[in-house]
């Protein structure tokens, strides 16, 4: 993969100065996706409080809207410069147009981090790590650092062998079950929860989250989620919500700004759903709006619900954080795992019953234990002299057709179709009229000529113009031919994600159940041992009690009782003391004796202190 940087000339000038930088590179690449924009500038926030580096993140040129304005985006992020990627040149004019200019030189990049997302997997990993990569390869000594990764199971390989040739300082995922494909792969994954955390609970104050009357409702019918072939489930499930909320207003959470047809969030998704929708009125929420700058979110109402359903993976987060229970979708194996890292099990008919909320103390407290370790390598990064150089001169590469974000549109693209359609069916006809007219120079038609193109005229237009409309046609099949390979290839790697995670699943399982096996045969062991230990304790006990039931009757019995002045006696005679614990000698004796004769106390006490003179010190 090679690249071409474009930037705005603020940020032309922060990446050709000294200045030492960290290069921030993730799933926010100017798409508009909620949870994404919260993990870049939690990203951006992060190098800034921690170090002297100046941030530099990284976007793509196809991602650009012709409704932003590329500096004041900069500006929304809070980052010290913008760079925009794109694997193909575009004209100077068009950069000037966008107020950007070809990047010549980057330089002094100290830190470079891969922070989080859901994207290291089949449909976006190979660009995002490609992207990565190209500038890792060209950056040497630069610290590198992976944060809040979820990692698909089938592409936990890819992700192996990057670790292995970069290797990362610190390499972090948000959730269990990516540490443990890390670890089957032989390398070591810490737990780092997931990097929109700290904006995520910013958000909650800063919009007035609370719990209360109503219900969040965020719906994604995208291609990716695999709820577009649920929308029934989807239907019967806001049904439940509409009757637990009654005439209570839901909120509207629609969590993309991205004018790309394939984007089908909450406002197109109710739009899709027609009367499936059960509202008639709801409370809109554009979060993307809300946490940029323009959004103002300090003229916003509190936000109050009792209960959250959501289609998104930072959505349902934001909740639970809040303390508000949310139910998310999981129509995929990709979202499976979401789910999972997030708490959720079972249906929703039973998340209604239960209103469980996981509690992320223990998440919040690793994640502090992480953050003070990232803030230490941030705090140590070094001036690092290295640079990229891209000259201009003796390009071969042609430069690429430039489009805004979800430009042009699919009506657009077949009225473009059938314009070239009809200009070439036009085309046709004056070639016709051409071959008709043509004359011998005198202005008469040429009886010869005439007689030769008459025979063969007509059937070689009728070819022509058959193929013309055969091309056509062929072109807007294609077009909608590669609509389709692209849901196929969606609707692929989606099944063969899934069927590498149901057979890492299967592995696993193996495993435990081989290891459960061996815990069993150890379990059986000690069994037996604690019995036979059981029955001999039981056996001494018996014996005891037959030994404690022959000291009785001994003790009980009359010779036992005539005899005891005699074992006194002999007591005495070998320790001079009459009782057992060798407590009572001469002097205690008397003195019980004399207690128990009836003489007056007077005398008691004279006989008292008269024996007292003889009490063995």
């Amino acid at each position: 993969m090679h690249l071409y940087l474009y930037a705005d000339d603020e940020s032309i000038e922060v990446l050709g100065a000294q200045r030492p930088k960290a290069l921030l590179i993730g799933s926010d690449f100017g798409y508009g996706n909620f949870g994404d924009v919260l993990q870049h500038k939690g990203a951006i926030s992060r190098v800034k409080a921690a170090s002297g580096l100046a941030a530099v993140s990284i976007l793509t040129l196809d991602a650009i809207s012709r409704y932003v304005d590329t500096g004041a985006l900069r500006k929304d992020y809070g980052a010290d410069a913008l760079a925009f990627v794109s694997e193909m040149p575009i004209a100077s004019e068009t950069a000037a147009q966008l107020q950007l200019r070809e990047v010549a030189v980057l330089r002094n990049v100290s830190y470079i981090q891969l922070y989080g997302g859901g994207f290291l997997n089949e449909m976006w990993g190979d660009f995002v790590l490609g992207v990565a990569e190209y500038f890792l390869e060209r950056l040497p000594g630069a610290a590198y650092v992976i944060s809040g990764q979820q990692i698909a199971g089938a592409y936990a390989s890819r992700v192996r062998d990057h670790v292995a040739r970069f290797k990362p300082q610190m390499l972090g995922v948000r959730d269990r079950n990516s540490a443990g494909l890390m670890a089957d792969q032989g390398m070591r994954a810490d737990f780092s929860f997931d990097d929109a955390v700290e904006p995520l609970l910013e958000l909650h104050h800063k919009l007035g989250l609370q719990a209360g009357e109503g219900a969040f409702v965020h719906l994604n019918t995208s291609g990716y989620t695999g709820n577009d072939g649920a929308m029934d489930e989807m239907v019967a499930h806001l049904r439940l919500v509409a009757d637990r909320v009654g005439s209570e207003k839901p909120t509207l959470l629609h969590a993309f700004q991205d004018a790309r047809e394939e984007v089908v969030d909450s406002i197109e998704t109710v739009k899709r759903l027609e009367s499936g929708f059960p509202f008639t009125d709801v409370e809109t929420v554009m979060l993307v709006a809300a946490i940029m700058e323009s959004g103002h979110p300090g003229n916003m109402r509190v936000l109050t619900g009792r209960f959250g359903y959501s289609s998104s993976y930072h959505v349902t987060l934001w909740l639970q954080l809040a303390g508000i229970p949310c139910w998310l979708r999981g129509s995929n194996e990709y979202y499976r795992q979401k789910r999972a890292a997030l708490g959720i099990e079972g249906r929703f008919e039973d998340f209604l019953e239960q209103m469980h909320c996981p509690d992320h103390r223990e998440n919040l407290h690793e994640r502090s234990q992480w953050v003070a370790r990232l803030e230490h390598i941030l705090g140590r990064a070094e001036l690092m002299e290295n640079r990229i150089a891209w000259e201009r001169s003796n390009r071969a590469t042609p430069e690429r057709t430039f489009n805004f974000k979800g430009e042009p549109r699919m009506e657009e693209r077949l009225n473009q179709a059938w314009q070239a359609a009809e200009g070439n069916r036009q085309e046709n006809e004056r070639l016709r009229a051409l071959l008709e007219g043509d004359t011998d120079g005198t202005g008469a038609q040429d009886p010869v000529r005439q007689s030769r193109h008459e025979g063969g005229l007509d059937v070689l237009f009728a070819r022509f113009e058959k193929a013309v409309m055969a091309s056509a046609k062929l072109e807007i099949e294609l077009l909608h031919s590669a609509e389709k390979i692209g849901e196929l290839e969606q609707g692929l790697a989606r099944e063969r994600a899934l069927a590498e995670a149901l057979k890492s699943r299967l592995e696993e399982t193996e495993l435990r159940m081989q290891a459960c096996n061996r815990q069993l045969t150890e379990v059986g062991t000690d069994a037996r041992y604690y019995r036979e230990q059981y029955l001999s304790m039981q056996s001494g006990l018996q014996q005891a009690a037959v030994c404690a039931e022959q000291l009785r009757q001994i003790t009980s019995s009359r010779s036992w009782r005539i005899t005891r002045p005699l074992r006194v006696a002999n007591r005495f005679l070998a320790t001079r003391r009459f009782d057992p614990a060798g407590e009572v000698g001469v002097y205690a004796m008397l003195r019980i004796v004399a207690e128990k004769l009836p003489i007056k106390a007077r005398w008691r006490s004279a006989a008292g202190r008269t024996l007292r003179r003889f009490r063995r010190r």
